[in-house]
């Protein structure tokens, strides 16, 4: 494929994808906000607690799409019939896997709601909505093969349009289910309908890069052991990024009660979407250290992911402080005054989000670096600090030992990753020191006058939204204010750059997709 050709495919699966995260962001706003004005608190901790329960079965992927679909690639310049022989193996493999997706969802419908703690007038909706996500797991999982010639044909960003086009049909549609009465089972018809239309729309749009005679596939061992091969080193990974996930809403269903769940899930919502735009930074830098990796600059690579720590964690403490300033009135005009949120749970958000910023540009680095069995126990082993933390405090601090346990948790495997990475690679974390201690310094000054001012400005303003768009002035003054003690003036610079250089290839994927 011709330079240009990879370019240009590139800019279009980054807007794509940056769109898709606008997109999904509002989708899950928007839901929250529908849900709280037509269901019960229980009934939406409910449906917050079965999108975690659906999301961790979800795991048996294992890495394996990802793994297939890059295998294909290879395929792709090769034999139709290996090529026939890869699809047709991965179908066979993701029937087996949505069967016992749908198995597992059985078991917890039918035996879940006690471990869960699942109150008795809810039971019913729970069996009955956990079989229908049971249902949809086998399907999902037989339709993921589907998209996998887009994504090794490069056309991923397709993928991407049409999740975006379906999350807004989606809500579209749960909306006005909950208006014509549905109810909780709203939500099961809208991803229904979704996952329906995402099955065709994969297949009509994938029928182009279909091998000829893939319907003569057949199951190939081989290729079977070098999917699993290829996905081996990035199972525990993904094991242990959904078990980390998922344990706040599981734990808060299990050692609390549903509206718990529901204030967690609630208010977790823009600290998790500030989490999503403050590691997409870190993830974006990935592929072309990559290159930079394979052409020999082991050094150069180390060097610029070390500089890309340092300004992400100047925008990570950005987002903190976005976020103790915003989420007290977003919450409570969003959330309708329905959802019970302490000032202190902004805070350990804030900080949760500031460490994670430069945790995800580490393990980016050891993806460069091809050291993922560094990473291939963190996640599960940060799980084990979290559980212990949280459970260790939950008797005298209640629901709050679920958030505080976070940063908590993710600091101390930053630290044994960093120690990692500087015993085996090039990255030497101790570098970062004086822009973190910089970006920790104007936290802990500016951070309590955040609290007060976002406190006097909720009792100043009689409306929720007018608060809301008063703390959204008051963030931006902060963060002006805090810029000189979180970047130094080479990391502005660099800000600067990135900045333009993210502008400059989304201008030039909205000309091509003109012309």
């Amino acid at each position: 494929m011709p330079a240009g050709s990879t370019k240009k495919l590139y800019l279009h699966g980054l807007a794509a994808s940056l769109v898709n995260l606008v997109v999904a962001s509002g989708y899950s706003l928007l839901v929250i906000r529908l849900s709280l004005t037509y269901l019960e608190k229980e009934e939406f901790g409910l449906l917050c607690l079965l999108s975690q329960v659906s999301g961790y079965i979800s795991i048996l992927d294992l890495g394996l799409f990802t793994a297939f679909s890059r295998i294909l690639i290879d395929y792709t310049t090769g034999t139709q019939d290996r090529y026939a022989n890869a699809l047709s193996t991965a179908v066979r493999v993701f029937n087996v896997l949505g069967f016992a997706g749908f198995l597992i969802a059985c078991l917890v419908a039918f035996f879940g709601s006690a471990a869960l703690s699942i109150p008795a007038h809810l039971q019913t909706k729970f069996l009955l909505l956990m079989l229908a996500q049971g249902v949809s797991l086998w399907v999902a999982f037989a339709v993921k093969p589907l998209s996998a010639p887009l994504v090794a044909n490069g056309k991923h960003y397709l993928i991407y349009w049409l999740s975006s086009a379906l999350f807004i049909l989606n809500a579209l549609l749960f909306w006005l289910a909950l208006r014509g009465g549905i109810g909780i089972y709203s939500s099961i018809l809208a991803s229904s309908v979704q996952l329906l239309l995402y099955m065709g729309c994969s297949w009509l749009f994938a029928r182009p890069y279909r091998a000829v005679g893939a319907g003569r596939g057949a199951f190939d061992s081989a290729i079977f052991k070098e999917v699993l091969a290829f996905a081996r080193d990035s199972m525990f990974w993904q094991i242990g990024g959904q078990t980390l996930a998922a344990l706040p809403i599981f734990l808060a269903s299990a050692w609390f009660a549903l509206n718990a769940t529901a204030d967690l899930s609630a208010g977790m919502k823009l600290i998790l979407l500030m989490v999503a735009v403050c590691t997409r930074f870190g993830d974006m830098s990935v592929t072309p250290l990559s290159i930079e990796f394979a052409k020999g600059n082991q050094v150069g690579a180390a060097t610029q992911m070390i500089r890309i720590a340092g300004v992400s964690g100047g925008i990570g403490a950005c987002a903190a402080l976005f976020v103790v300033c915003v989420n007290p009135a977003f919450v409570s005009w969003w959330m309708l005054g329905k959802v019970s949120w302490a000032w202190h749970a902004n805070v350990a958000g804030a900080l949760w989000i500031a460490i994670l910023s430069v945790n995800q540009c580490m393990y980016g680095y050891a993806v460069v670096s091809r050291q993922m069995q560094l990473l291939r126990w963190a996640l599960l082993a940060e799980c084990l600090v979290y559980v212990a933390l949280a459970f260790a405090t939950r008797t005298w601090a209640g629901s709050a030992c679920l958030l505080w346990a976070k940063p908590v948790a993710t600091l101390v495997i930053g630290i044994y990753i960093a120690w990692q990475l500087k015993k085996h690679s090039h990255f030497d974390a101790t570098c970062l020191l004086p822009s973190l201690l910089r970006q920790s310094l104007a936290l802990a000054l500016l951070v309590p006058s955040c609290i007060f001012c976002s406190q006097w400005i909720a009792t100043a303003c009689n409306h929720a939204l007018l608060a809301c768009a008063v703390s959204g002035l008051l963030s931006s003054v902060v963060i002006v204010v805090a810029l000189p003690l979180l970047f130094t003036r080479s990391m502005r610079a660099d800000l600067r750059r990135i900045l333009a250089g993210l502008l400059v290839k989304l201008q030039r994927s909205k000309l091509d997709r003109t012309y």
